[in-house]
């Protein structure tokens, strides 16, 4: 029994010692992060819609942009709200997208969605991100494991394809302090052409092509020398 009992404290003090803890249960974030620093490549830009903050009401359009980080194998949704947001899908989200979004057209055209005020935004599953957010583009950025999950939801009697990022708390004590810095739960609602742009850029083969850097050749011979 004592022995359980310490089992539970250490348990308990890595909680509340990692200085990250999500707001909500779910599945356990994988553990994979991505640095800023590493090579990037501008897939393209892709639409959204997001809830407007108050007092502003409706959906609001957002634009994101698409990057493949070849290093770590991760695409990155980058974009800004009242916060600044990079989520980056490892290989596992890009196919539970792909998967989420299928079920989703299928249900649709079979009309089988329905608006009945159930919790659908993770009706086609749940999986861990690493997300990098800023309050402001000169203020500390913060990174975290966190969850997304597939759904939909209805706005206005419209349907959407729904993509969840759910919040996070970052507690720094670089001061000796401290100090809590939350993101935003955003639910990205996308029509199903929307959802399919960014399908298309989440192709394993269009990612392959950019996952080795080509080297540049400057003043190459036309032909070999036998």
């Amino acid at each position: 029994m004592k022995y359980l009992s310490v089992l539970f404290l250490l348990f308990v003090f890595c909680l509340t010692s990692c200085g990250t803890v999500p707001f909500e249960t779910g599945l356990l974030p994988k553990k994979f992060t991505v640095s800023l620093k590493s090579r990037q490549v501008p897939l393209g830009d892709i639409e959204t819609q997001i809830k407007n903050t108050f007092p502003k009401t409706g959906l609001a359009k957002k634009d994101v942009k698409v990057i493949y980080f070849p290093e770590e194998d991760a695409v990155c949704l980058s974009y800004k709200t009242i916060q600044s947001y990079y989520c980056f899908l490892d290989r596992e989200a890009r196919e539970l997208f792909i998967t989420a979004l299928n079920k989703y057209s299928q249900e649709y055209e079979e009309r089988s969605i329905t608006d009945n005020k159930r919790k659908t935004t993770s009706a086609y599953g749940r999986t861990g991100v690493f997300l990098i957010w800023q309050q402001f583009s000169f203020s500390k950025q913060y990174g975290m494991n966190t969850d997304i999950t597939y759904g939909y939801l209805f706005y206005n009697n419209s349907p959407y394809f729904a993509l969840t990022q759910k919040n996070v708390s970052y507690i720094d004590t670089d001061n000796g302090s401290r100090e809590e810095f939350k993101s935003y739960e955003i639910v990205m609602h996308f029509t199903r052409a929307q959802a399919q742009e960014l399908e298309a850029l989440l192709d394993e083969e269009l990612l392959r092509s950019h996952a080795v850097e080509r080297i540049i050749r400057n003043g190459a011979a036309e032909a070999d020398v036998w």
